[in-house]
Formats: C-alpha cells, sequence, structure tokens
C-alpha cells in the first residue's frame, strides 16, 4: 500500500488487496477474526481501531509501514517571495 493519506484511501487499498488474494469479505473476517460488517466498513473508509487494523493487515500476509512524507514544495509560496 502507498501513499495512504485518509481512511478511505486505507480502506480502498485493503478492499484491493483482498481481492487480489482472492478473498471475499466474509473470507477475510473469519480469518481476522472480525465480522463481515467490520471489514465492510473498513473498505468504506470508516473508523476503526488499531487492533482492527492489525487484525486485517495480518490476515492478508501484509506489514504496516511509516515513513516520512514526502515534501512537495509549494508554488504558490514560492511566488509569494518574490
Amino acid at each position: 500500500m502507498r501513499g495512504i493519506v485518509s481512511l478511505s484511501t486505507l480502506g480502498s487499498a485493503l478492499r484491493g488487496e483482498r481481492q487480489h488474494a482472492g478473498l471475499t469479505q466474509a473470507e477475510l473476517a473469519a480469518r481476522a477474526g472480525l465480522s463481515r460488517a467490520t471489514i465492510i466498513g473498513l473498505e468504506a473508509g470508516g473508523h476503526f481501531d488499531g487492533a482492527t487494523l492489525v487484525a486485517v493487515v495480518r490476515a492478508l500476509k501484509l506489514e504496516i509501514s511509516v515513513e516520512p512524507a514526502r515534501v512537495v514544495p509549494n508554488l504558490l509560496d514560492e511566488t509569494e517571495e518574490l
């Protein structure tokens, strides 16, 4: 997963990983020890706790990585200085 900046993009990324693994929402829920409703909510960008995220990531055989954000210069700021 890359460039996760919101719960919505996280949910979409996890849905894509689930589909890539050939799992239904019910199958992923069973592997993660969660309800299908929880998986549906997560994929829809709903709120969830850290334990839920870890359970889903493990069930999908993924890992979580935290990296510094890439800084993109704001061109507007630069033109204001001129």
